[in-house]
């Protein structure tokens, strides 16, 4: 049996009773019918760092060249509804009780949830500053080409996985709170209904983003072209691959007891 913590709504009632006991706001106590524990999802945001730290590594050029293209149409497929999914989970986390005013890095108390939420901010980052060519001063993820191997992955991984609490601070000032708001209205409906909307949602702009950008052309867009070609070429295989990724998590939130629950909107006010 689940002993009594500080914020609990037991504490409220005892702190009604006996003046002397911490005064705890009741807003700050998520809703039971909504809200879940981070540990009992920890292995789904396990599951996604892993799925979007492999994205990332496809990204230095030497293990791109090595990865045939349907792979490189699954990754990007994947990690549009992958990062939403990863979303909804995390806006119905009970961190427990925050002091009013914190931002929101410091009130995520799951490092799973950190590393999940940092990789694919990561990931877009990276794919965004590599495919339009940009750089921000002296970060710019691309080593020089003549540089050996060996230089050029240490230069790539020290500005990827090496700045992982930057990342991290812009993940939770740009995603995290995004994601909250697109999530909010889903939390009334059940929890598989939830996740399929999100999946589809997601394939869908992917794939209509790599539509529109097949009609364009020019050097900046040609790695895109090249995997909207082979996801029209082997559709079964990058097909296979998006939904094996965004059924994982699924699966797991399955096996965790999280989609048998209909959740509420919630009573906590999101950051």
């Amino acid at each position: 049996m689940r002993g009594s913590v500080a914020g609990s709504p037991r504490d409220l009632n005892t702190a009604a009773l006996d003046p002397a006991a911490p005064r705890v706001d009741p807003a700050l106590v998520p809703s039971d019918s909504d809200s879940l524990q981070p540990g009992r999802l920890a292995p789904i945001f396990l599951l996604t760092a892993l799925i979007h730290g492999a994205a990332l590594v496809t990204r230095f050029d030497v293990i791109r060249d090595m990865l045939p293209e349907y792979v490189h149409a699954a990754v990007l497929t994947t990690q549009l509804p992958l990062l939403l999914i990863t979303g909804y989970f995390e806006s119905r986390l009970d961190y427990g009780p925050a002091m009013p005013g914190f931002p929101v890095w410091m009130q995520i108390r799951s490092r799973p949830v950190k590393w999940s939420l940092t990789l694919a901010f990561t990931y877009l980052a990276v794919f965004a500053l590599q495919t339009l060519d940009w750089s921000f001063g002296p970060i710019d993820p691309t080593p020089p080409l003549e540089w050996p191997t060996a230089q050029r992955a240490q230069w790539f991984f020290t500005f990827t996985f090496g700045m992982a609490f930057a990342n991290y601070l812009a993940a939770t000032s740009i995603l995290v709170p995004a994601l909250r708001v697109i999530s909010k209205p889903l939390r009334r409906l059940p929890t598989l209904v939830a996740l399929l909307l999100l999946a589809a949602a997601g394939l869908g702009l992917s794939l209509a983003a790599l539509q529109a950008i097949a009609v364009r052309n020019g050097p900046l867009v040609a790695e895109l072209l090249a995997a909207y070609e082979a996801a029209r070429r082997d559709p079964v295989l990058a097909a296979g691959l998006s939904l094996a990724a965004i059924l994982g998590p699924a699966l797991l939130a399955w096996l965790s007891g999280a989609l048998r629950r209909k959740p509420t909107e919630a009573a906590r006010t999101d950051s």
